[in-house]
């Protein structure tokens, strides 16, 4: 006679099958259900076919944020790229160490209208000073990121003294180059 252990699983096992819901069988078996499955996906706007390029989202607009918000985490383009000033092709050999050239270019963003038309009167004088401050430079040190960002410091800090109407807010490299 089979243990009281055993019975109770016997048990278990034949009331789970009679109050679980049975499913009907599609006719044709589980492939013609795949099928059928993979047409309602691709009328649903689904996986559909993958030799075809899936459609790209259409981006929608959240609710404003009414000025709570924090500028590294979201940068609106379309507001401060009119406040944006570009510097291209600033090259200067080093003076320290291995004679290296750098070439460089980018984009200064302000946080007032003031600051481009300021860079704009005043660009030559700029690019000189900038000039001095990469022929200052340690090729070794401006291989590393913490070089960079150094340099990056020095320059927002040397464009800041010679400003008089806006500050920098932010330098962004566009272009990057040391050759020997």
């Amino acid at each position: 006679m089979p243990s009281r252990g055993f019975q109770l699983l016997g048990l278990l096992l034949g009331l789970s099958l009679l109050l679980t819901p049975l499913r009907a069988v599609e006719p044709g078996g589980a492939v013609a259900a795949a099928e059928k499955s993979a047409d309602n996906d691709k009328k649903k706007g689904g996986e559909g076919d993958a030799s075809k390029p899936s459609p790209t989202p259409t981006p929608v607009l959240d609710k404003p944020l009414n000025g709570y918000y924090d500028l590294k985490v979201l940068r609106a383009s379309a507001r401060t790229g009119r406040y944006q000033y570009a510097l291209k092709d600033i090259q200067q050999t080093t003076h320290q160490g291995p004679v290296w050239e750098i070439m460089m270019s980018c984009s200064i963003e302000f946080g007032s209208p003031s600051g481009p038309a300021e860079m704009a009167e005043d660009e030559l004088g700029i690019r000189e000073e900038m000039q001095q401050i990469l022929g200052g430079c340690v090729p070794s040190e401006l291989l590393l990121a913490a070089g960079k960002l150094r340099l990056k410091e020095d320059l927002i800090a040397a464009l800041n003294r010679r400003l008089k109407t806006a500050a920098v807010r932010q330098l962004y490299w566009t272009d990057f180059r040391m050759v020997r």
